[in-house]
């Protein structure tokens, strides 16, 4: 047998070596920052996704006032606009949503087609925008119509 096969190791040679424990501890801070940035990322998606629910919501509003509202009353709707704080399907005012507002436009337009604008038509294009802060978010547009 050699010398070396029968020398035990001493507790010092055994353990991690100083440079070993420097990495680790690198290692470890590179995937607690990687967490951390992205749970800001997700938090930030979360929120646009919060904003942009809001926003169908408030369109839906819209949506459902124009269908409760006698046509002739169109015009007087998208005259009124825009609504800022937002309304409900009943006309009242939305107050929890004062950074939200709806833009309302109608038009009459040619039962041919549905895109002619045509003064007089038993149907109109409403669109609806809902804007954030100013910026929009969300729009739809749909036709009415007398009948």
């Amino acid at each position: 047998m050699n010398y070396h096969d029968k020398k035990q190791k001493s507790p010092l040679t055994t353990g991690f070596s100083l440079v070993e424990a420097m990495i680790a501890v690198l290692l470890v801070g590179l995937v607690v920052t990687a967490l951390m940035l992205s749970n800001g990322s997700l938090t930030k998606v979360n929120a646009a996704g919060v904003d942009l629910s809001t926003a169908e919501f408030l369109t839906e509003q819209i949506r459902e006032h124009v269908v409760a509202l006698p046509y002739a009353n169109l015009a007087a709707l998208a005259a009124a606009s825009p609504y800022s704080p937002p309304i409900d399907v009943n006309g009242n005012a939305l107050a929890q949503f004062t950074e939200f507002s709806q833009q309302v436009s109608v038009q009459a337009v040619s039962p041919a087609d549905l895109i002619t604008p045509q003064g007089g038509s038993d149907f109109s294009r409403v669109t609806v925008s809902v804007l954030l802060n100013g910026s929009p978010i969300n729009s739809a547009t749909w036709i009415r119509s007398n009948r």
